[in-house]
């Protein structure tokens, strides 16, 4: 199994409340959702960068011809 780790955040105690309600309901772990979510956007940033990056080199080398 993975070594875990502690993330302390700050949210409203509204959308906390929400949340943990909506995970109750669902019969998910409100962890393994925030995990998911986590892993979810990390995935989606390297997929934007690594475009990002492609596309400057694109235009780098369409500058150079």
């Amino acid at each position: 199994m993975a070594k875990q780790a502690v993330l302390t955040i700050e949210v409203e105690p509204e959308l906390r409340e929400r949340f943990l309600a909506a995970a109750e309901a669902a019969d998910e772990p409100a962890e393994q959702l925030l995990s998911a979510f986590m892993r979810d956007y990390v995935r989606h940033r390297e997929d934007h960068d690594a475009h990002d990056r492609w596309f400057r080199e694109e235009v780098e080398a369409g500058l150079r011809e």
